[in-house]
């Protein structure tokens, strides 16, 4: 793993945020074919694992913050993807750590400490009850990472 320097990526908003729907970003990394068009305003991080990338985005709302994770291959495909947020709560993306070769760690929500684990193969996982309360997925069987934190 490897965290890209915020100079070496650039992005562009691509759809303001309206009451409907959130705003989108077309993201790019110098250095690397990453161009990929993803839920967020700002970039918050994005890290490199060999041919693939976790980016980390925000939607700009400081009274009820997303964090939005994708993961990305090669190809520009989104592999997989979450999102941490609970109603009416202000979440800020800090103090982002590698603690081995596939897990990072992060706070969000008044410092709650996250940590990230990426699969190297798709895992099952149940939804809804595989990851803590505030993390929303669309639905499916497998995932290429887990989502999880020590909530008070």
């Amino acid at each position: 793993m490897n965290i890209i320097e915020s100079s070496q990526i650039s992005s562009a908003l691509t759809r303001e945020a309206t009451e409907t729907e959130s705003p989108n970003i077309q993201v790019s990394i110098a250095q690397a074919a990453l161009d990929v068009n993803i839920e967020g305003a700002c970039v918050e991080a994005c890290i490199q694992l060999q041919d693939e990338y976790l980016i980390f985005t925000t939607n700009d709302c400081p009274f009820e913050e997303t964090l939005n994770i994708y993961l990305i291959d090669a190809e520009n495909n989104v592999v997989d993807s979450a999102s941490i947020y609970w109603m009416y709560s202000i979440g800020m993306f800090s103090d982002l750590t590698i603690k081995n070769a596939n897990t990072i760690g992060f706070t969000f929500f008044k410092d709650t400490p996250w940590t990230l684990e990426v699969f190297e193969k798709p895992q099952m996982m149940v939804p809804y009850i595989s990851e803590p309360k505030g993390v929303f997925r669309k639905i499916k069987l497998k995932r290429r990472f887990r989502v999880s934190s020590i909530q008070n």
